[in-house]
């Protein structure tokens, strides 16, 4: 089976939802859809729930883990996402 290519571009749709856990800590969920372009035609994916958890440090807010869909038959690897 051939690998799929990577998206174009990753899509937020609808609100962004954010969630209070306490003691510096918060639950970011976002309806994230991929959109793929191949010229003048775009095709959009179907969204799914991405979500993060948070943690407030002296630098400010920070990513501590990521919950994401499989993408494709493969998790998504933080260099597709760039």
């Amino acid at each position: 089976m051939e690998r799929a290519k990577a998206p174009s571009k990753l899509e937020t749709v609808g609100p962004i939802d954010v969630e209070d856990q306490g003691d510096d800590r918060a639950t970011v969920t976002a309806q994230v859809r991929p959109i793929w372009w191949n010229g003048p035609t775009s095709l959009s994916g179907t969204a799914h729930p991405w979500r993060f958890e948070t943690r407030r440090d002296a630098g400010g807010w920070r990513v501590w883990a990521a919950d994401l869909p499989e993408w494709c038959g493969v998790h998504v690897r933080a260099d597709a996402c760039r």
